[in-house]
């Protein structure tokens, strides 16, 4: 069985940080816009009849191989990718390639697009039915375990629904709302924006908890 997923990344128009759990509840919730873009993350899984996974991160230069799911050690660079396998466990061998048109920490939430692929590759090959909100709740608990911080989940939903959303997270989790359904108004849109990389790096998770961290300390000062 070969399945082949692909995903967009996302630019971040407005509200970015408020997606990340606690802080929309400490400001009453939060509202984060973004849109998907045309620069994506792709996956390629075909299932062995023996019980090896041979990982290959196209993008990254690397391939690594191992027995059995059980024997994935979780390490080096392709130990993003070895976790989402691990979570799903497949009952059989796979054959993974990845690929991302996104240079490593541009910025564009390529690591998410990434995983909402890979997770919707698996859940295919599991033959499971695919609920939106349940991957995207596992793929950021899957990545908060791989980087160690808390994650926010707008990445996860831009590369899931992609167009333009407005993002609604509240107590009861989060919902959305289609924007720019017109489309000469999304022509527009997609004429007044220019996305280019400078060649430096942007790793926006740690800053994002130290926000949280900053709100949780000024609440403390006011008790």
């Amino acid at each position: 069985m070969k399945v082949t997923v692909s995903a967009p990344t996302r630019v971040d128009l407005a509200g970015g940080t408020l997606d990340l759990y606690p802080l929309y509840l400490f400001m009453g919730g939060g509202i984060t816009i973004n849109a998907g873009i045309t620069i994506k993350s792709q996956v390629i899984i075909t299932t062995r009849e023996d019980f090896k996974i041979n990982i290959n991160s196209v993008d990254l230069g690397k391939s690594t191989s191992f027995d059995s799911i059980a024997s994935l050690d979780l390490h080096g660079e392709t130990s993003f990718i070895q976790r989402a396998i691990a979570s799903y466990a497949p009952e059989c061998g796979l054959d993974v390639e990845t690929y991302s048109q996104a240079p490593k920490g541009s910025g564009l939430g390529a690591s998410s697009s990434l995983l909402m692929a890979l997770s919707a590759a698996l859940l295919k090959i599991k033959g499971e039915e695919i609920i939106i909100p349940e991957m995207i709740d596992r793929g950021a608990a899957i990545e908060a375990g791989h980087l160690g911080i808390p994650t926010g989940k707008q990445d996860y939903y831009g590369a899931v629904l992609g167009k333009i959303h407005a993002l609604y997270f509240n107590e009861k989790g989060c919902t959305y709302e289609e924007l720019a359904k017109d489309k000469s108004f999304a022509r527009e849109i997609n004429e007044s924006l220019i996305v280019s990389f400078t060649g430096i790096s942007h790793y926006s998770g740690a800053n994002n908890w130290d926000i949280c961290l900053l709100y949780t300390s000024d609440a403390a000062d006011d008790l």
